[in-house]
Formats: structure tokens, C-alpha cells, sequence
């Protein structure tokens, strides 16, 4: 089955929360190393509106990652359940090294701006997507 899929208009809502998430994270990330923001645009030689930029570009290239394994999921038939998302958040806790499930449901919203198990359901749909495909396409030389 071939699967032919263009983006011919991003979904505001999607794209922001990609773009809060993707900026918090990075942020994030940033503090984790003691580096302010403003000193890591200036080492990486960026401005606000390049990172802006930046940050767009790949907030709707995930939005369009997420449309297309939705609608392939759709299609195909392919879902996670609550008990994968638990299992995986289980497995996620000692990870993280978290206290519990709800400590680092609290990590996550507050380092990341990110509702954990959505974010695990969503990781869990696109790991099945791939599988799919990969078992699915054949490869011509």
C-alpha cells in the first residue's frame, strides 16, 4: 500500500502546542547545562527571529509527522491502549528517577509544558506507525 500525504494547511492549535513544547524543552535543556537563552543565541550565532524561524520549521514538521501517523493509524486500524501507556510510564519512572508515576507526570508538565501520557500515546502510535510501514514497504533497487 502507498501512501501519498501532503500538508496543505497545519492546523494552528497543533502547531503551537508543538512550538510551547519544543521551546520549553529546549529551555530546559538550556538551564540543565547553567546556560542562559540570550548566551546561547549569541554563541550559536542566532537572533530571536532565527530561533522564532527555527522553532516554527520544526513545530510543523512534527505536526505533519503527527497528521500522517494519525491518518495511517486511522487506516490501518492501529491504536494504543491505557495499558501500554502505563506500562510504558512505569518503565519511565525508574528512568527518570522519578518518585512515582504522578511525579513525573508533574516533571514533565512542569520542565516540558508536556501531559506525559499524551505524549507517551503519542510516542506508542508512531512506534506502531513505523513497524507498520516497515513490515508494509518494499524497498526496489
Amino acid at each position: 500500500m502507498l501512501y501519498d500525504f501532503k500538508v496543505t494547511k497545519y492546523p494552528e492549535s497543533l502547531v503551537s502546542r508543538y512550538k510551547d513544547e519544543l521551546d520549553k524543552q529546549f529551555k530546559a535543556t538550556l538551564k540543565s547545562y547553567s546556560m542562559e537563552f540570550s548566551d546561547y543565541l549569541s554563541q550559536s550565532g542566532m537572533t530571536e527571529d532565527d530561533y522564532k524561524k527555527q522553532l516554527d520549521d520544526v513545530s510543523k514538521e512534527q505536526t505533519k509527522t503527527h497528521l500522517v501517523c494519525e491518518a495511517i493509524a486511522d487506516k490501518e486500524k492501529l491504536s494504543v491502549t491505557d495499558d501500554e501507556v502505563t506500562k510504558q510510564i512505569e518503565t519511565m519512572v525508574s528512568t527518570y528517577q522519578a518518585k512515582d508515576a504522578a511525579a513525573l507526570r508533574e516533571q514533565f508538565k512542569t520542565n516540558y509544558g508536556v501531559d506525559l501520557d499524551q505524549y507517551v500515546k503519542t510516542m506508542k502510535l508512531q512506534e506502531k506507525v513505523e513497524t507498520f510501514m516497515k513490515k508494509s514497504v518494499k524497498i526496489k533497487e
